[in-house]
């Protein structure tokens, strides 16, 4: 969303910044195609972010595109019986396995004092979910929006959980992260704090501008019903620029979830591969 906002109003062209936009479905292939040399610039959550660092790959993250966990606990339309994880022990449950939403799900069980072990976590891509959920190969599924709300929208699924119940217990902020790699930024600092520049500016006017923000969003994602880009943006924020000591502590909470599950070894140094310099920066920037 800050990269449609800021070509729609212009903000890399003031800035004289030239992009080209593609979208790949998860970080794990954004973060590919950066390290491959065929992006200079993705967004990922921080789930397989920890891993890529972990790996000793040379991403830096340099800011913040949005935030906001987005996950919801569904089940098929037909079950009218599930509550919550507690009428769920034992069964399959599909997500994301190792994601950030994953990460965020498994601090919300031990938070609610819930054994993760309790369930069979399947791991499913979030666009084939609500065909898993309709074909009963899962009992629930935890996956975000457009898809969630487009099944129960469909009536294929049935949300029990909503996203802020989820992220509630233990402060979960999800922050999906610009990403670029040292190299192109030792190549290109001027280029990369112009880019900084005009994103702050984006996320601005779609903090100030919401019914511009819905807009946009419904451009984005064609197709979809209202209360789909509705949930979207109550679930969304876009008004933290910085990786502040708050957003680090919780991707560390969220690493320190991957140790345990045995997903990495150790944690990463976040001072090592975080950047605010050219955020910092952008917050001075006076946007026209």
């Amino acid at each position: 969303m800050p990269a449609a906002a800021a070509v729609a109003k212009g903000f890399f062209a003031k800035t004289n910044v030239t992009v080209q936009m593609k979208e790949l479905e998860t970080g794990t292939s954004a973060m590919t195609a950066m390290i491959g040399g065929s992006a200079d610039l993705v967004i990922a959550a921080d789930g397989r972010l920890l891993q890529a660092w972990a790996q000793g790959l040379p991403i830096v993250a340099i800011g913040i595109a949005q935030t906001g966990y987005p996950s919801y606990l569904a089940v098929p339309a037909g079950d009218h019986a599930t509550k919550s994880f507690a009428d769920l022990f034992g069964k399959k449950i599909g997500t994301t396995v190792g994601s950030g939403q994953y990460t965020g799900l498994i601090r919300y069980l031990q938070a609610e004092n819930i054994d993760p072990k309790s369930f069979q976590f399947v791991d499913i891509p979030d666009s084939n979910e609500a065909a898993a959920l309709g074909s009963g190969s899962v009992s629930a599924a935890v996956f975000p929006n457009p898809y969630a709300v487009g099944a129960e929208v469909q009536g294929i699924s049935r949300n029990v959980i909503t996203p802020d119940k989820i992220a509630a217990p233990t402060g979960v902020t999800f922050p999906y992260l610009l990403l670029t790699t040292q190299q192109f930024i030792d190549k290109n600092p001027d280029a990369v704090q112009r880019f900084v520049n005009s994103w702050a500016c984006a996320k601005r006017y779609l903090d100030t501008n919401t019914t511009e923000a819905k807009s946009l969003l419904e451009k984005e994602l064609p197709g979809y019903d209202s209360k789909v880009i509705t949930e979207i943006l109550a679930n969304t924020s876009w008004k933290q620029q910085v990786i502040d000591t708050a957003v680090q502590a919780d991707i560390a909470a969220d690493g320190n979830v991957l140790v345990e599950l045995g997903l990495i070894k150790s944690m990463p140094d976040l001072t090592k591969h975080i950047n605010n310099t050219f955020a910092n920066k952008a917050l001075e920037y006076v946007c026209n």
